[in-house]
């Protein structure tokens, strides 16, 4: 005797999704993330095998919509539904752990940032949440058949605003206000000792007496506290469009004057981020600058040899686009000592274009190891790693090199970008070309979400000219103000001393004013004495940067 069963649409689940909590009873949540948990044996085979599990999501109000969508319209459109995967197995209904999306028993929705990149549109993306709005999310269980069954929603769950948690500005209005009460107090004590001086010594009490009183102390502890509830909000200097020729044409004024103060004001680099990785007794030679060094927090790590000091450090640091973190891999020109490191990057990082915006040689000194073969032959650098040169193209203002990389049986090709029409000394006499090299790189990524990894010699100064000038490409279109002393704020905070000097600065102005007039400058820097641009080059050390240079010859 057999008996069969008729495969039905899963079983509903009991219970509503829910968040996970930290130790503290807090949810975790940020400003466009959260973190959830479906519990073991959320749904089980009772009705047949279960093919994949999905991630609904929807901002409250419209959990109603049976249009389900992609994360992309309802971020940039009227809000529906939308999956975040195309789904993962169901945990086995066992006792202890589970295993869920690669990680256990929890799913991040918002973590992929890269939904936001052009060509992303219709596909199914767990991208970023919006700040401050509250969202609902829910299960769906397929089977073989094709039936699905969907959980409940789970209540309404706020994302945080941007900037400084609810926490953190609890933590700093707590500060304050002890601060301000102890000054109080101090302040009542002072003046009533200093009445009861008075009335001891026989003379009368004025209460201008009171203004001896030294506020310096006190002063410096309120600013203190301010700048605590400051640190983490951007540095920003938003002009509109249309006031951007006459903002430039006053910084111009008196020798370029308002230009030098504002550049002064920027942050070379935080004091509060942390650069010592760099300064390991094992790591200092693979600097090409004793003073430009990547901060520990957003370096990027290689795969480590636990045999290796130091094996997984490079010089270089994950920087911020205009539509996503990590968009970009700001990094030194790679010295003969860590050509093997640069390309372990590379393969490491699945990076498929890289910038290059310096010539190997310049001002008589070497300024980037060629780590690309000279011919069709393939290179062997890392032991393991084989470079072979597929193609080359030779323009006026740039050649173009497409790269074979082979490791292990597998392969990977790589486009080299390389701007060659930037000066030896200052900057480019005009705009055209390297605007045009810009947009050139950013649509030869076309559908690449891998790091776009760009260096000149030390990484910071042309490497910040061309990464500012792909975000501000990109911010005009969308915006009716351009804020450049922002974004190299910004870009400091990723990587010390971006844009490096002041000629560079002010070509970055230069840059923007023809791309609001739509055109390039055919003539040199407008508004500024460029024979003085083109010294500002080599007197570095009047800026506090890269001067000093271990030469690749001591290596």
């Amino acid at each position: 005797m057999r008996i069969t069963m008729d495969i039905k649409a899963p079983a509903r689940p009991k219970t509503k999704p829910t968040p996970i909590y930290d130790a503290t009873g807090k949810l975790l949540v940020t400003s466009t993330t959260i973190t959830i948990r479906m519990p073991i044996c959320y749904y089980n085979d009772d009705h047949g095998p279960i093919k994949n599990v999905q991630v609904l999501v929807a901002e409250a109000g419209a959990q109603h919509d049976g249009n389900v969508t992609k994360w992309y319209d309802a971020y940039f459109n009227k809000p529906k539904p939308y999956f975040t995967n195309e789904g993962f197995p169901n945990p086995p209904c066992t006792e202890g752990k589970t295993k869920f999306s690669s990680n256990e028993e929890i799913y991040i929705i918002g973590a992929d940032h890269a939904c936001m990149i052009p060509g992303n549109e219709d596909k199914i993306c767990n991208g970023p949440l919006k700040p401050k709005k509250q969202y609902l999310f829910k299960f769906r269980a397929t089977n073989v058949m094709g039936q699905f069954t969907d959980s409940d929603y789970s209540d309404p769950v706020k994302t945080l605003g941007e900037g400084l948690s609810e926490r953190t500005v609890e933590i700093i209005l707590s500060v304050t206000l002890c601060i301000l009460s102890i000054i109080l107090l101090g302040t009542a004590i002072f003046a009533f000792a200093r009445i009861r001086q008075k009335q001891k010594e026989g003379g009368t009490y004025s209460p201008r007496d009171a203004e001896i009183i030294d506020t310096k102390f006190k002063l410096d502890q309120l600013i203190t506290v301010a700048d605590l509830e400051l640190k983490d909000e951007r540095l920003t200097r938003p002009i509109s469009k249309k006031s951007f020729l006459q903002h430039v044409e006053e910084l111009c004024t008196n020798n370029n004057l308002k230009f030098q103060e504002e550049f002064s004001e920027l942050p070379k680099f935080l004091q509060d981020l942390s650069s010592t990785d760099a300064d390991l007794p094992w790591n200092r030679a693979k600097n090409r600058f004793p003073n430009i060094k990547p901060y520990n927090n957003n370096r990027v790590k290689l795969i480590a040899d636990a045999s290796i000091p130091g094996s997984d450090y490079i010089n270089a640091s994950y920087v911020s686009g205009y539509l996503c973190p990590n968009e970009f891999i700001a990094t030194q020109g790679p010295l003969p000592g860590t050509v093997g490191d640069f390309w372990r990057m590379v393969w490491e990082t699945r990076a498929k274009t890289l910038v290059m915006l310096t010539q190997c040689f310049e001002k008589g000194r070497i300024r980037c190891h060629q780590y690309w073969p000279e011919d069709n032959k393939p290179v062997t650098v890392f032991g393991d790693i084989v470079i072979t040169k597929l193609m080359e193209d030779v323009q006026i203002d740039w050649t173009i090199r497409d790269l074979k990389i082979e490791r292990h049986g597998d392969c990977m090709t790589v486009r080299q970008c390389n701007f060659t029409a930037w000066p030896e000394h200052g900057v480019p006499e005009n705009s055209t070309p390297l605007i045009h090299f810009v947009k050139l790189v950013r649509a030869s990524r076309a559908h690449d979400t891998t790091p776009m990894i760009v260096h000149c010699s030390a990484g910071v100064g042309r490497t910040g000219v061309f990464i500012a000038l792909d975000h501000l490409t990109q911010h005009i279109n969308d915006h009716d103000f351009v804020d450049i002393y922002g974004l190299v704020a910004e870009l400091r905070s990723e990587r010390m001393c971006m844009v490096q000097n002041l000629a560079q600065y002010i070509f970055l102005h230069q840059c923007i004013l023809d791309l609001l007039s739509s055109k390039g400058s055919n003539q040199p820097i407008c508004f500024v004495n460029y024979s003085a641009l083109q010294k500002m080059d080599s007197l570095d050390a009047m800026e506090g940067d890269v001067e000093l240079e271990w030469e690749e010859t001591t290596m």
